[in-house]
């Protein structure tokens, strides 16, 4: 993985220059790093029948924060009408912590074509932990956070073109505190459980679905100036109909 970063002007000065307060800022300087992990993907699949099928599975991810917001901090003074720059955060003396994820899944699938059903439990566990800040930018720390969690889906698939089906997705997102106990992660990095179903018909001149989508309610704590504060990301719901 590589990252190539250009010279900017950060933006604890690019903004009071916009409105005018000051007339130039010295640049963070950019640079280039690249990345290199090794991930051990792997997993087993138990063919019960020919409908019937289990499966474990053990998987590696890898990934950087985002440059854009990581790279956008630094500190500036005013010195006449230039910004001068102290402490940044920039590609040659902060390369991008990488952040890796081990994921543990198990499930069951049974097919026969016209009637499909699948369920799978997932554990997720990763030592670092990406959190946004008040001025926007991202911050890395290291801290355990975990994602467990069951998704499932149902469909039935009729010989006269008809069609419908149900699948969701349950999950929680949780952090380690310095106790070894687990709270809710901040909703800004936390995902939202789900659900969605649909029904349709497909024929040989006409066509049509109609889904229905809901984003369910999240809780998540954030510590603001040492004070741990619960936020809510409030659900919705979505409905689509098109022909095909």
């Amino acid at each position: 993985m590589f990252v190539k970063v250009g010279d900017f002007v950060g933006t604890a000065a690019a903004v009071p220059l916009a409105y005018g307060v000051g007339r130039t800022a010295t640049a963070i300087a950019g640079g280039e790093n690249h990345y290199d992990v090794n991930l051990l993907n792997g997993g087993l699949v138990f063919k019960i029948n020919t409908a019937q099928q289990a499966w474990v599975n053990f998987s590696q991810g890898f990934n950087l924060a985002d440059p854009d917001k990581y790279y956008g901090q630094g500190s500036y003074t005013l010195v006449g009408t230039n910004y001068n720059l102290g402490n940044s955060i920039n590609v040659g003396s902060s390369p991008l912590t990488g952040i890796k994820t081990e994921q543990y899944e198990a499930g069951y699938r049974y097919r026969t074509g016209i009637f499909n059903a699948q369920v799978a439990g997932f554990y997720a566990l990763s030592d670092k932990n990406v959190k946004t800040n008040s001025t926007f930018n991202i911050e890395v720390f290291d801290e355990h956070v975990r994602n467990i969690g069951v998704e499932g889906s149902l469909s039935l698939n009729l010989k006269n073109g008809f069609e419908a089906g149900v699948n969701g997705l349950y999950i929680k997102t949780q952090k380690q505190n310095t106790d070894g106990t687990w709270s809710l992660q901040d909703i800004t990095v936390a995902s939202p459980s789900k659900i969605a179903g649909y029904l349709g018909y497909n024929g040989r001149v006409f066509g049509i679905k109609a889904q229905a989508f809901h984003s369910f309610d999240s809780k998540g704590y954030a510590t603001v100036a040492n004070v741990v504060v619960q936020n809510e990301l409030k659900g919705f719901t979505l409905l689509i109909c098109w022909d095909r």
